[in-house]
């Protein structure tokens, strides 16, 4: 086994670029298996924002689905909304408009389009967008409004 014994044989001048080299050779191993653990690293955070928006996106299209629900079925059609404390263990909001649901989440916007609804309050005075809030219970109640035009009622409940 020659090879483990070729320091020996070696002069001077050899065993110092015999070190320089493998140096380098280290220092490319090392840089390498850096290289590649951050790339694992920016994968594992990619499929977790994907989970995470996946999350965010499943919710917004339940509840346009369940909004558009109510407006397609008859005056007096009524239905009670919970809304999660957190998506994910992150806060989120949403707006509801009259033509779309926005979520924002993570600092991110999301949108739904919905069915062209009239918003209107308890008073039956319309309004151009509802905030929804995280933890609370809501109901959505299609009737009419002043006007005796189909509307959708959101308001809290306990």
């Amino acid at each position: 086994m020659e090879f483990l014994n070729f320091n020996i044989s070696m002069g001077n001048d050899n065993q110092g670029v015999a070190t320089i080299e493998l140096v380098f050779t280290i220092f490319i191993m090392i840089f390498l298996m850096i290289a590649i653990l951050n790339l694992f690293e920016t994968r594992f955070d990619s499929i977790n924002n994907m989970g995470e928006d996946l999350s965010g996106r499943t919710f917004l299209e339940n509840l346009s689905t369940l909004i558009n629900g109510v407006n397609s079925n008859g005056n007096g059609y009524s239905t009670t909304l919970t809304l999660p404390e957190n998506l994910n263990n992150n806060s989120y909001s949403i707006l509801l408009k009259k033509t779309e649901i926005m979520l924002e989440f993570k600092g991110k916007r999301g949108k739904s389009v919905i069915y062209p609804i009239t918003l209107i309050n308890r008073d039956n005075e319309k309004l151009d967008e509802i905030k929804l809030f995280s933890g609370n219970k809501y109901l959505i109640k299609k009737s009419l409004n002043n006007d005796n035009l189909s509307s959708i009622h959101i308001y809290q409940i306990s």
